[in-house]
């Protein structure tokens, strides 16, 4: 509770655990850069990416999906058919798509689909529920990659959903 201590806190600049990132499929990435000035610099090219000028300028789109997402449920009420809806799907379609239009110009259209994005939820689910085995065992990940995608789709579904999304 002290504003004092936010800079002291927040402040650091440490590097990440490298067996944090060993195993993934991306060692170069943002998220998976070891060292602090590294992350800095290529986080530091994301930034234009965020800037108000840039979240304004894509405004339309987000407006037009969050629209689609707001129809979507206004429908689902007026049609009085009681149903538990998982938002944490209908958020991350949402999202998925704005970032998509936004970032590549086209979009999966999660938010037209009928069951929203729980197919890529659970994609997401999955990966971050096999991070930490391939944190601890890292040639799974690339053995797993190495399988035709019928074979490595079998033990772990998410895994085959996933390696169609990329």
């Amino acid at each position: 509770h002290d504003p004092d201590f936010f800079d002291e806190l927040y402040g650091l600049k440490l590097d990440k655990w490298a067996w944090w990132t060993r195993g993934f499929a991306v060692p170069t990435a943002g998220g998976m850069t070891v060292e602090h000035e590294v992350h800095r610099k290529r986080r530091g090219a994301l930034n234009p990416f965020f800037s108000k000028a840039s979240i304004v300028s894509n405004m339309p789109v987000i407006q037009e999906k969050l629209a689609v997402m707001c129809q979507r449920l206004d429908d689902i009420v007026k049609s009085g058919n009681r149903q538990v809806l998982d938002l944490e799907a209908i958020y991350l379609a949402l999202t998925t798509d704005v970032l998509t239009q936004c970032s590549y110009g086209w979009t999966y259209d999660y938010i037209h689909n009928p069951e929203w994005a729980m197919t890529w939820k659970l994609v997401n689910t999955g990966g971050r529920a096999s991070a930490a085995i391939v944190r601890s065992f890292p040639l799974i990940g690339p053995i797993v990659r190495s399988m035709p995608l019928s074979v490595a789709s079998q033990p772990v579904p998410p895994v085959g959903l996933a390696l169609l999304h990329i």
